[in-house]
């Protein structure tokens, strides 16, 4: 692997060379992390706009100092915009401490096959400080499987919830009009309904499962036919049931709940949110089925 002479800063150009070492030492995650570093030129764009050093990887001029910055009109993000030597550095840590024998080739060549998809994802992860993936890798079982042998109908995908009105009567959250998308026609689809046993965030619930997220989403029209075909499988003393999905490359999570009179409701809350659910009201989860399966 040869890597050209980036114009950097002194620190910059140190992270460079540790990131050649590494490189070299470990062709596999060079793979994935130079995958991830080309993936969007706006990335790399980003750095030209670092406050310190003479000129950029580009050749444009960057500031000279803080005060040159500052008379910028966006000098506020500019300034917390990483540095050439801080993204090098995070990249050579990322690979040099990740067990990269214990993830599966297929799920490293879906990264290296979709790899604005794989880039959007990485960002959501470093934005929200590393917590969603990494709760991914020492995966605790927050889950209890309750039913199975349970089939969702073929759908066409055209129904999205923020149009479901007729099915969620109880109260149908405005946060689904921004979510109104339509989604792929699905095959009949077998399911399970585990129950929660251990207090979580949703990155903890879903990824003690140990699969990929996308191989646990529904299309929100599954949802809505879940909901109007098994009710009574819907958590039976008003607390949610977890649906996980997704749209434009961002997961969410669709938590159900049925009242009294047989009334639905749906709430729509961010799949990346920190909040802890409690284990004590046994909120219920559905998930396709999968092949092995928390007990």
């Amino acid at each position: 692997i040869k890597i050209e002479k980036v114009y950097s800063p002194g620190k910059g150009r140190e992270a460079l060379g540790n990131l050649r070492e590494n490189l070299i030492k470990q062709p596999k995650s060079a793979t994935l992390f130079l995958g991830i570093m080309l993936i969007d030129l706006e990335v790399l764009n980003l750095l030209s706009t670092s406050r310190y050093g003479e000129t950029s990887f580009r050749g444009r001029p960057l500031a000279r100092s803080a005060t040159q910055v500052r008379g910028q009109p966006n000098w506020r993000n500019i300034m917390n915009k990483p540095t050439v030597g801080q993204v090098l550095n995070a990249i050579s840590i990322l690979m040099n401490n990740a067990d990269w024998d214990a993830i599966p080739t297929p799920v490293l060549q879906k990264i290296i096959d979709n790899p604005r998809d794989s880039g959007r994802e990485f960002t959501t992860f470093l934005k929200e400080g590393a917590h969603t993936i990494a709760s991914h890798l020492a995966p605790v079982n927050h889950l209890r499987k309750i039913i199975n042998k349970v089939e969702l109908p073929a759908t066409n995908g055209t129904r999205t919830i923020a149009k479901a009105k007729q099915t969620f009567t109880g109260y149908l959250d405005v946060g689904f009009k921004n979510l109104d998308v339509s989604s792929l026609p699905t095959p009949a689809t077998p399911i399970e309904v585990y129950e929660q046993v251990k207090d979580g965030t949703f990155a903890a619930i879903f990824g003690s499962v140990g699969r990929n997220l996308d191989d646990l989403c529904f299309t929100q029209e599954q949802i809505i036919s879940f909901a109007e075909g098994y009710p009574n499988l819907l958590h039976p003393e008003s607390y949610g049931t977890f649906f996980l999905f997704k749209v434009n490359g961002e997961y969410f999570v669709a938590n159900v709940l049925r009242y009294s009179g047989e009334r639905l409701s749906v709430h729509v809350r961010r799949f990346a949110r920190d909040s802890v659910w409690s284990a004590e009201d046994c909120r219920r989860v559905v998930l396709p089925q999968l092949t092995t399966s928390p007990t």
